[in-house]
């Protein structure tokens, strides 16, 4: 198995309006998804009642693009799931988890944390779909 390509965006600095960051976050998504049968995202959790909001507004956007690009809805795995399928352990830290990936995807330069999220989400729902 390959990572084909690693992305991420970086808004946190951003001084555009939030509607401008949404618009831009859901073209980024409309070229990403083209080609793509199946969607899987990291279940969202927060503990902060903005950061919540954002996410899930996010994950709006998300679930449009999957949606008008592909008709298909996005299947969900809880952090804890991702961490168990991939490291044996359901609170293994994000280094523990990257390390892990190395045993499927090879070395891989991870810019983010996000990056190598992303890649162990997709990882752990093949190997709970048992396809590796």
């Amino acid at each position: 198995m390959r990572v084909e390509a690693l992305h991420h965006l970086n808004n946190k600095s951003s001084k555009e309006p939030h509607g401008a960051i949404l618009s831009a976050i859901l073209s980024f998504l409309e070229g990403l998804v083209a080609d793509v049968d199946i969607f899987v995202r990291e279940r969202a959790f927060s503990r902060f009642p903005h950061e919540t909001q954002t996410l899930h507004k996010v994950v709006g956007i998300a679930d449009l693009a999957a949606w008008q690009k592909a008709g298909a809805v996005f299947q969900e795995l809880a952090p804890t799931t991702v961490k168990k399928l991939l490291t044996g352990n359901g609170k293994a830290t994000k280094a523990e988890v990257a390390s892990a990936l190395t045993h499927y995807v090879g070395e891989q330069h991870y810019a983010t944390d996000d990056e190598s999220d992303a890649v162990a989400v997709g990882v752990a729902w093949l190997l709970q779909e048992k396809l590796l």
